[in-house]
């Protein structure tokens, strides 16, 4: 287990210890900004690459198979392009589509997660023990 807790220290948070010295390390192999998501959940965007994902799935029930041919690729394309149009002109007219309860929630529980910042950690804590436990 120590050598899984080192690696992603040394890849993720901190880099190696350099010689010569007891408390100075390197730069990581991926910077923090790189793939920490703590803004994109305090402001309630994607986290993931699930909505893509489920565009791909979408258009896998589009076309009803795994390799169409080319006729069938092109029908499905147009189809999906007169659907996104006719989301986007919903969404200039101020139409909204409400999200699921589960989705709901989830951003509930990532936005109370991100804020553990300023509430400090052993409260947060103490919020996710009680969620838990609900």
């Amino acid at each position: 287990m120590d050598e899984l807790t080192s690696f992603f220290e040394h890849t993720y948070i901190r880099g190696r210890r350099r010689r010569g010295r007891a408390t100075t390390h390197g730069p990581a192999v991926f910077l923090v900004e790189t793939w920490n998501q703590h803004v994109a959940g305090s402001d309630g965007i994607a986290r993931s690459t699930h909505s893509v994902e489920g565009w791909h799935h979408g258009l896998q029930s589009l076309f009803q198979c795994h390799h169409p041919t080319v006729w069938t690729f092109m029908s499905g394309i147009q189809h999906d392009i007169q659907r996104q149009k006719a989301l986007f002109l919903q969404a200039t007219n101020g139409v909204t589509h409400p999200f699921a309860k589960k989705y709901c929630a989830l951003n509930d529980i990532v936005a109370r997660a991100v804020g553990y910042g300023r509430a400090g950690v052993l409260v947060y804590l103490r919020s996710i023990a009680y969620l838990s436990h609900a």
